[in-house]
């Protein structure tokens, strides 16, 4: 565990040396992706492909189980790239990175005025019901403490052991026999008061969902659909419901990663999406700030990670992420079946090769060869299985 978290020190700290040089002023994009990205040249849009080349490279002799790679420039696609036999038209399952997408609508939910706001009581989202274990730190318990995985319930979740504990919603024998999942975790007793530290528990972003549809009359994904997904032009995907058909906001999330790339990008132009406001900018900001400290990187939002000053992140386990740097103007998305011990070298990726390929604000001088071989070793990555790249 010690060379865990001093690696992940390291990472932190080349990332906020990297972002602090970063030059890009967000604009208004060209065009919306709502029907498809437009792709580009690394070199078009200031990016050295030899670098990209070399990340491709990186992953192919390491043999990582990396499954894609999406670097969005500028609002550009400069490299899409898949490891065999996923494609761009492949849902991928995004494990945690589904928790941002349910704190998501949250923010809609309020910005609509389903929810008043995030102070609100947990116990006010289900009045008629007899609860057990009330105390003082469950009636101190809000909506914003579930968005910072705070809530205080007794869970056996810890993020502290690289989510080892991550199938507890489904192992959980007394949860998967009660009638209503919901009223087994608004039951439980508390372990310490709401707020007291980072605790990850996959009870939190479960109620999030029940609280969207108690509140909506929509289970998660169809108020995502109607108010998230549709207007992103995001079709594809799937998402799974518990028995009394509550969408598991934790988690069972599953989608291309070009759609994920367009929630990053959501994210990055502070909610707008083709002049239209899908989210609050002040529920970006929010979600995206730090509210609370965690063992593992500097802070933790509302199911977003904050990884330095100028990047935060949607994180899943086995190496899911979007990866957001709003200063070089960059969305990054990452899909994969990592071990614990590999889970953050996208984060590595993204300082050692992503952001260092950022050379300039506009063009860098065209690289035609450049530019041929990192198509060459995308589509190498693509059409082989890994036991036939080493001879290629």
């Amino acid at each position: 565990m010690k060379k865990i978290i001093l690696h992940i020190f390291m990472v932190i700290l080349l990332l906020a040396i990297s972002v602090s040089s970063g030059m890009a002023t967000i604009k208004k994009p060209s065009y919306w992706p709502t029907q498809g990205w437009k792709t580009a040249s690394p070199e078009s849009q200031g990016m050295d492909s030899y670098l990209l080349i070399e990340m491709l490279d990186t992953i192919l002799k390491k043999g990582l189980r990396v499954e894609s790679v999406l670097i969005i420039r500028n609002g550009y696609m400069v490299l899409d790239a898949y490891s065999y036999p996923y494609s761009p038209k492949v849902p991928h399952h995004i494990d945690a990175c589904t928790q941002s997408i349910t704190a998501a609508l949250i923010g809609v939910a309020i910005d609509d005025g389903h929810i008043r706001d995030v102070n609100q009581p947990l116990l006010d989202f289900f009045p008629g019901r007899v609860i057990k274990n009330i105390d003082t730190h469950k009636r101190a318990l809000k909506l914003e403490n579930l968005l910072t995985m705070t809530s205080g319930f007794e869970c056996s979740d810890p993020f502290l052991y690289l989510q080892s504990g991550m199938m507890n919603m489904i192992l959980d024998a007394n949860l998967r026999m009660s009638a209503d999942w919901t009223q087994y975790i608004i039951d439980l007793p508390m372990a310490e008061a709401p707020g007291t530290r980072y605790r990850y528990c996959n009870y939190d972003p479960f109620l999030l969902s029940a609280i969207i549809q108690a509140k909506t009359g929509l289970n998660a994904r169809a108020f995502a659909e109607k108010h998230l997904f549709d207007p992103l032009g995001i079709t594809d995907i799937g998402w799974g419901s518990n028995p009394q058909g509550i969408t598991l906001g934790y988690g069972e999330l599953f989608m291309r990663p070009q759609d994920m790339a367009k929630i990053g990008f959501l994210y990055l132009h502070k909610g707008i999406w083709d002049g239209k406001q899908i989210i609050s900018s002040r529920w970006i900001k929010a979600s995206t700030k730090k509210h609370i400290d965690t063992k593992l990187l500097p802070g933790y939002g509302y199911h977003w990670w904050v990884v330095s000053p100028g990047i935060y992140a949607s994180a899943g386990n086995k190496g899911q992420f979007i990866m957001v740097a709003p200063e070089k103007n960059i969305v990054a998305v990452f899909t994969g079946r990592l071990s614990p011990e590999e889970f953050f070298i996208p984060l590595d990726f993204m300082q050692s090769y992503i952001l260092t390929a950022v050379k300039t604000e506009g063009p860098l001088r065209s690289n035609p060869e450049g530019e041929k071989l990192l198509i060459s070793k995308s589509k190498k990555w693509q059409n082989t299985e890994p036991a036939e790249r080493k001879n290629k």
